[in-house]
């Protein structure tokens, strides 16, 4: 009898152990137990989407059961070694022969590499071709693919950016043009968009720039950036943001000012006079005004 009743209490307890890995497995993305996983598996869009806005938590809790490598993985992981393959045309030919999941352009003079994903957080979520499988079927993100793409995302300079729009005494408004250095190895360029992120207004300030490399060729790099001014919105509270603020790292740096309006509430335009936007490759101050509202 006592021994059925031993028998009985280990049945419940390895009954109770394994409901409880069927609920944990429910939890994550499909994968193997431990090991390399060569794409994440989500039930739906919805849950996807989910977990592109907590992509460092989905991946935390993924990594705990295998080694998933990622599109923006090998995209941060180049950035650790490209300086050396930019020393001369042949190093730069097998630097792209090593990474062919990166997208390199190479319009007109620009030799710079970039993520193939518009969205940065999505390409997290990506194995290197770009895929993640949703609902059963594998669904590719990869949404940059000609030199036109990125110029309608502002990565590359476009061919008009000398011809921006100037204030009536004769400063930038909104964007500032290509800007070079006193040796002609430097640039950078302003632009200034404003839209909407998960509900919420922003204007956003983006600064690029460039170094020359190998053969005379632009190339992304990191670098440092100084925004001071201030910029107000026409509604909402707290509508004036002291800008003061300094960043590091690869183009674009972007500096973004979040609206603290009500809900369904349009904080637009957003102002700001004399911006003064310091790029460390050319030791020189720049100015710009903004005045900006979402493009309809």
């Amino acid at each position: 009898m006592k021994k059925n009743f031993y028998f009985l209490l280990f049945s419940i307890a390895m009954l109770l152990f394994a409901c409880t890995n069927d609920q944990e497995s429910d939890l994550l993305p499909s994968k193997e137990a431990k090991g390399t996983v060569d794409m994440l598996n989500f039930a739906t869009e919805e849950e996807f989407f989910n977990a592109v806005e907590s992509p460092e938590a989905t991946l935390k809790t993924i990594s705990t059961h295998s080694d998933f490598k990622s599109l923006y993985n090998e995209y941060e992981e180049t950035w650790e070694i490209e300086e050396e393959y930019y020393a001369s045309e042949e190093k730069y030919n097998e630097f792209k022969m090593l990474f062919p999941h990166l997208y390199f352009p190479e319009y007109k003079d620009d030799y710079s590499f970039f993520l193939p994903v518009s969205n940065e957080s999505v390409a997290k979520l990506l194995n290197l071709e770009g895929n993640v499988r949703i609902a059963g079927e594998v669904v590719n993100y990869i949404d940059i693919k000609t030199p036109q793409d990125l110029l309608k995302l502002g990565q590359l300079a476009p061919d008009d950016i000398d011809n921006r729009i100037m204030t009536r005494n004769g400063g930038y408004l909104n964007d500032i043009p290509n800007q070079y250095g006193p040796d002609g190895d430097r640039k950078f360029w302003v632009t200034t968009v404003a839209g909407g992120l998960n509900g919420r207004p922003y204007t956003t300030i983006e600064v690029y720039f460039r170094r020359k490399g190998a053969g005379g060729h632009w190339k992304n790099y990191k670098s440092r950036v100084t925004v001071i001014g201030r910029l107000q919105y026409a509604t909402g509270e707290a509508m004036i943001f002291p800008v003061t603020s300094e960043k590091y790292g690869k183009a674009p740096l972007k500096f973004e000012f979040l609206s603290s309006a009500a809900p369904n509430v349009n904080p637009f335009p957003c102002r700001g006079n004399n911006i003064k936007i310091s790029y460390q490759g050319i030791h020189e101050d720049y100015y710009m005004n903004v005045d900006i509202s979402p493009k309809q």
